[in-house]
């Protein structure tokens, strides 16, 4: 189906949401656990978000599934960021109303927005010398795919991902308490 996208005027991309969308829906779920309770950003929306923007990537030509699903983690991670940046404006002065959603279907962070934004930073800064590892941590942060899933998503061994997974996050806890 990802092969034919693009050449059967849409009836692909309809197949193609109603294969992944569960998929989607399962690691949307699973960034529940790592995000504060008062998340307002629903995982539907989430998953809208990410696939809307995932269709929209008219060039990408997505040679598997794990391809798919290694983009679509980039992609959740971003909707994240870009949510948390709004509502930090917003926090700061705005004047929209937040509309919270229905609680059972809505993201429970961990994380409150400043810190939220600064992993966003980190792994910035982290990419600028391990790109592999940023792939990693957010295959497994942001969508919660398990460490086979991750090796099979970025083609690389378990062992690797393990690695890669122990060193980010020590990387990453060392620059925040330091």
């Amino acid at each position: 189906m990802l092969h034919c996208l693009r050449s059967d005027g849409g009836r692909t991309e309809e197949n193609l949401y109603a294969a992944v969308y569960n998929e989607l829906r399962r690691i949307a779920r699973n960034l529940k656990k790592t995000e504060r309770k008062e998340h307002t950003l629903c995982t539907c929306s989430l998953v809208h978000e990410a696939y809307e923007r995932l269709s929209a990537q008219q060039q990408t030509q997505w040679k598997n599934r794990s391809h798919f699903f290694a983009v679509a983690s980039m992609t959740m991670r971003r909707v994240l960021i870009n949510y948390a940046r709004d509502r930090m404006a917003l926090k700061r002065g705005g004047n929209a109303i937040p509309e919270s959603l229905d609680e059972t279907s809505c993201i429970a962070p961990g994380l409150d927005l400043e810190q939220l934004l600064e992993l966003d930073q980190l792994l910035t800064e982290l990419a600028a010398f391990d790109p592999m590892m940023v792939r990693i941590i957010e295959c497994r942060y942001f969508t919660g795919l398990t460490i086979e899933e991750t090796a099979e998503a970025l083609s690389v061994s378990s062992s690797t991902v393990k690695r890669q997974w122990q060193l980010g996050r020590a990387w990453i806890k060392r620059r925040t308490e330091g």
